[in-house]
């Protein structure tokens, strides 16, 4: 694939600007190559992009680990849970509430989950997270007006199912706080974590079957009137990958440099 770089006016260049950059499919798919490099199973409609900085934590959230993190739970904690909700929702069922029953008691795993964790701030939040997901899950779809068997039913399952994940869950969000510290980015597919051993062995081989859009933060440095850039990841903000469908809102930069020279007009009338 080839880039093309373009001079930018040195007034647009002085600012960070956030930098997007899609890298197409070029090689003959090869899909048992991406399992073994990412240890995913994808297909060539997966869409999946490389967070280099900027926001990337805030996609390591219990949904981008439910692909890796879907063991059915117990039923002995569905039953013992159910015996223990219908106690307390028969006392006043009308202001039971799913989802706060659910949280209150799988929340409480989360402390002795944590206990011997190097950070455990952060373990016990995306514990809780966890949980707070799996009831939302369940709760969510259940009306107010449901009978205590029924929510106490979605608050118990979603709450066991959280149980039964929380350790990958755990796992897998700290293992993806962490990556998005690496400077070779942290990748995602379909919205889910992809925990490759080497981001750029995986990120070759997902480039033979799909494409991978780049984000990331390009900062640039000026001389006269034109600029070149540089971006985190090894991305110059000044390329742009000659495709059609090209993601990166060129016009948007036209209309930039429009919009600074009416700018400049007008202090000069001013004067």
């Amino acid at each position: 694939m080839r880039t093309t770089f373009l001079a930018i006016p040195a007034a647009l260049c002085a600012f960070a600007a956030p930098l997007l950059v899609s890298t197409t499919a070029s090689a003959a798919c090869d899909l048992a190559k991406v399992n073994a490099a990412c240890g995913i199973t994808i297909d060539t409609s997966a869409k999946c992009e490389l967070q280099i900085s900027g926001g990337c934590v805030a996609h390591c959230t219990p949904f981008s680990c439910d692909a890796k993190c879907n063991a059915n739970f117990d039923v002995g904690c569905d039953v013992d849970c159910e015996a223990s909700c219908k106690g307390g929702c028969q006392v006043n069922p009308g202001s039971f509430d799913c989802q706060a029953s659910c949280e209150a008691k799988f929340n409480a795993d989360c402390a002795a989950k944590c206990s011997s964790n190097a950070n455990k701030t952060q373990c016990e939040g995306n514990c809780k997270a966890s949980v707070t997901a799996g009831c939302q899950g369940q709760c969510k779809v259940t009306p107010p007006s449901a009978s205590c068997d029924v929510k106490c039913k979605a608050s118990c399952q979603g709450g066991c199912h959280a149980k039964a994940n929380l350790d990958c869950q755990i796992g897998c969000q700290g293992g993806c706080d962490v990556q998005c510290q690496d400077p070779h980015g942290t990748l995602f597919c379909n919205g889910s974590f992809v925990q490759a051993p080497s981001v750029d062995d995986c990120k070759a081989a997902l480039e033979t079957c799909v494409t991978v859009t780049v984000y990331g933060s390009a900062n640039a440095s000026c001389q006269g009137n034109t600029c070149a850039g540089e971006a985190k990841g090894g991305f110059s903000c000044a390329t742009a990958p000659e495709a059609p469908n090209d993601p990166v809102p060129w016009a948007v930069v036209g209309m930039a440099v429009v919009g600074f020279g009416v700018s400049a007009a007008r202090r000069r009338m001013k004067k």
